[in-house]
């Protein structure tokens, strides 16, 4: 153990080792940092998406929930929260309006918090008051439009049912108000002890109760499987990444790019592990020549280089620990304004799948290279001649490729994502191979003398080292296709997210407005200068047939749950597109047409020229499928399942609707117009889109940090790779410069012999890259399919300039150095 110790002191010393020491660090810095981070935010992110729920687990039932659920959640100690939610009238004075009522109990909400505010209207958030307790009793919350509505003020009573309440605040947030149009009333909330004296429950009313509960993860976990098992059909227990899947789809694609985050990282590291210990091993031939020549055996040779490596994992594991340690706190410090939760402490497992992935990747990239250390003669201290014999290169690739499948399953446990990589991966191996022969064997020897004196000197140092050029175009062609990768998967999963809620979207809803309204809103909304993005009339009608089968009983299509909003248009709503059939004919027709939304169509088992048959107020209209469309629901405008021809619809009153964007300077309009149509409904989406940009802001800073970490991996390969020939090159700037070749020559082919390298590296990279990135974003992402032309140009070039800058940085000093002394250290 001694003599380990004191060998790896005097190559660390030497240098020899700094550059694997500092790829296993970071290596392992880096999945420490994303793995605590990952870990604490996405728990974090998991409680706080309770918020969207108030709680971890909701029971919801269209009938009381039954006691057995609450002994049951008792019986684990968790807390419990109720509520009831229906509609009803409520009257103050003359006034009245149909109402969106939430009972609640003491303790809601279990998760989140209430926003309140005694002024409203108000825009000055300073002057909000956050709470986490129910309304007393005999105390009501009111959302701010109820109070035009009913020409009340804070401190009037209204009627709800039987009883007066006090109208005490103007409730602006609650956590699980939900963003559907099902409960558009203004929202009246009460505490649950009013309920039963209001007389608003009767036999038959339609009402949704919620059992709420929270606790630990375990707890929870039990209670969902006890729920699920005695659930009827009336409950539905509910997660809270089932409240809002905008959130629960950001989070899931931020989660996944850490893990291709610090799963590229990992790999740079390892390539750049595997380049310096290979010029590690080359420079210990003659040591392990002169310890054999001792009398030691190739066992003990071999447990000297291995305990050397062990020891050098360890200490640079726990560093990388340390490190890690300390990046996930900067990155959480980059993003704390945007988290709003205390995130629980980490486990163990980040730390222990840093360390194994670590010396994993150290065991994966290294050791080939100093597999035949032991097996070398001992005759090689005297005779450099005689073949060290290493591994051949098809046992390299083939442990590299084994350690790159395990890293890959280990760490990132993803089968989409390790698979999408595979292919990737695979891809640049093609490519390399087809490249490297045109280029080195074809082009190169073909048509590398038609140029000048620095070029044919750049090809003549490229071709005369075939397994030194092989070698580095593979380390330079995979580091820029990752680095690639990640630019190319950060851009576009930033700007879905941007344009999944872009600055402009509507945060409103006005609903159930009369035909005769239109024009007066309209003229009201111009005054402020403001603009409804598109009117849509809309009437209520349930599908009860298809192709004259009653299909009214089917479970499981949410389409016959309830009443659907229908509409008509001449024009498709530019959020749709079509997907199979025609939008409408250019020729009027007698029969009904109807353009149907594809899943909704998939799930009804329905296809073109099929018949539905609808259900309007008592009222049976039949339509023939004309078209299929598929729907951006992520969008803020109003959707609709079925769209029917321009005229179809004229026998019935619509109502229309429309979304609009409504700065918070120019919220006051709609008191104006609640004052001048009180059956005009507006649904504001204000605190939903907030907070889903919070998420959204967290994860963009979080995948930026992340980045600049794994392009220091990049730069250490890039750095590696170059080193991997410096022994080569100074012996061959020696007799350039012992022939009389100029430091300017010499220079200028080396910049040009790099600048090829990254030329060609960039190219395979670009379209290894295309063909990752396919895998990634529409397999592993769920993203839109985008083709990337310019990376074509880009990646050549910046490969070019780059590599090609890179190497006559580090080859500079070699070519300043006198020669005699360049041949002197050679020799020595």
């Amino acid at each position: 153990m001694r003599l380990i110790w004191k060998l790896l002191r005097r190559d660390w010393r030497g240098g020899q080792l700094a550059l694997v020491a500092v790829a296993v660090t970071l290596s392992v810095a880096i999945i420490a940092g994303v793995a605590l981070l990952a870990d604490r935010v996405e728990r974090g992110l998991v409680r706080e998406m309770g918020s969207f729920l108030a709680a971890d687990l909701a029971v919801r039932s269209g009938v009381a929930v039954p006691d057995a659920f609450r002994a049951e959640a008792a019986a684990i100690a968790l807390n419990q929260a109720e509520t009831a939610e229906f509609s009803s009238m409520v009257f103050h004075g003359d006034s009245s309006h149909l109402a969106s009522v939430k009972a609640v109990s003491p303790t809601y909400p279990l998760r989140g918090q209430l926003i309140l505010s005694d002024q409203p209207f108000d825009s000055d958030s300073s002057r909000y008051e956050y709470r986490t307790r129910a309304p007393e009793p005999g105390k009501v919350w009111v959302e701010e439009r109820l109070l035009p509505l009913l020409g009340a003020e804070l401190g009037d009573f209204i009627e709800v049912g039987d009883v007066a309440l006090q109208v005490e605040r103007v409730l602006l947030q609650e956590p699980d108000r939900g963003t559907g149009l099902s409960l558009v009333g203004a929202r009246v909330m009460m505490n649950l002890d009013d309920l039963a004296s209001s007389g608003l429950i009767q036999p038959g009313s339609r009402v949704e109760y919620q059992l709420l509960v929270s606790g630990s993860a375990a707890q929870v976990e039990g209670f969902e499987t006890w729920a699920e098992a005695n659930a009827s059909v009336h409950q539905d227990v509910r997660r809270p990444e089932r409240a809002e899947q905008r959130v629960t789809r950001t989070v899931d694609r931020g989660r996944r790019y850490l893990l291709l985050a610090g799963t590229v990282g990992l790999l740079l590291a390892g390539v750049a592990q595997a380049l310096a210990s290979f010029r590690y091993a080359q420079r210990h031939i003659a040591e392990a020549a002169l310890i054999k020549s001792w009398g030691a055996s190739r066992g003990e040779v071999r447990r000297l280089y291995l305990g050397q490596i062990a020891l050098l994992g360890l200490l640079t594991a726990l560093v990388g620990l340390a490190l890690g340690w300390g990046l996930h706190w900067l990155l959480l410090a980059a993003v704390r304004e945007f988290l709003p939760v205390e995130l629980p402490a980490a486990g163990a497992m980040p730390y222990l799948v840093a360390a194994a992935s670590g010396l994993l990747c150290l065991a994966g990239f290294t050791l080939p290279s100093l597999w035949h250390l032991p097996n070398i003669s001992p005759m090689r201290v005297l005779r450099r001649d005689l073949d060290t014999r290493p591994l051949s290169g098809v046992r390299r690739a083939l442990w590299g490729a084994a350690t790159l499948i395990l890293l890959l399953s280990f760490y990132a446990a993803d089968l989409e994502l390790v698979s999408g990589f595979l292919a990737g991966l695979a891809a640049v191996v093609l490519l390399l191979g087809l490249f490297a022969y045109l280029f080195l064997y074809r082009l190169g020897s073909r048509y590398g003398h038609w140029y000048g004196s620095y070029w044919r000197l750049a090809m003549a140092n490229l071709l005369r080292r075939p397994n030194q050029t092989s070698l580095q175009l593979i380390a330079f062609s995979f580091g820029l296709m990752l680095l690639l990768v990640m630019v190319m998967m950060r851009t576009s999963l930033l700007d879905e997210w941007r344009l999944q809620i872009p600055e402009d979207a509507p945060n409103h809803f006005l609903i159930n407005v009369a035909g005769g309204e239109l024009d007066d809103i309209n003229a009201r909304l111009a005054q402020r200068n403001l603009a409804a993005d598109a009117w849509y009339p809309m009437v209520r009608g349930r599908l009860t047939h298809l192709n004259g089968e009653d299909i009214t009983e089917r479970r499981g299509v949410e389409g016959l749950r309830r009443e659907l909003n229908l509409t008509w248009s001449d024009i498709m709503p530019s959020d749709n597109q079509l997907v199979a059939g025609t939008w409408w004919p250019a020729e009027p027709s007698d029969r009904v047409l109807v353009s149907i939304e594809q899943e909704m169509a998939t799930e009804l088992g329905a296809g073109l020229g099929d018949q539905l048959t609808f259900s309007l107020g008592g009222l049976e209209l039949e339509a023939e499928i004309s078209s299929l469309r598929s729907l951006n629901w992520d969008s803020m405008n109003p959707n609709f399942y079925m769209i029917f021809a321009p005229g179809t619809l004229d026998d019935f009153a619509p109502t229309w609707i429309t979304s609009l964007n409504i700065p918070a300077a120019e919220r006051l309009v709609v008191s104006d117009i609640l004052r001048a149509h009180p059956t005009v409904l507006v649904l504001s989406l204000d605190a939903v889109i907030e907070r889903i940009r919070g998420v959204i802001k967290q994860a963009t800073r979080g995948l930026e940090m992340i980045f600049a970490l794994v392009l220091g991996c990049g730069l250490l390969v890039f750095y590696a790779a170059i080193a991997a020939s410096f022994e080569e090159r100074a012996q061959e700037v020696a007799i350039l410069r012992t022939l009389g070749a100029g430091q300017r020559l010499i220079l200028a082919a080396v910049a040009a012999e790099f600048a090829a390298l990254g030329a060609l590296s960039g190219l395979v990279a670009a379209c290894a890259s295309e063909l990752t990135l396919w895998v990634l974003q529409v397999l592993v992402f769920e993203l839109p399919l985008r083709f990337h032309p310019w990376i074509w140009l880009t990646a050549p070039l910046a490969g070019a300039l780059f590599i090609g800058v890179l190497g006559v940085l580090r080859t500079r000093g070699l070519i300043r150095t006198p020669p005699m002394q360049s041949l002197r250290a050679l020799l020595d």
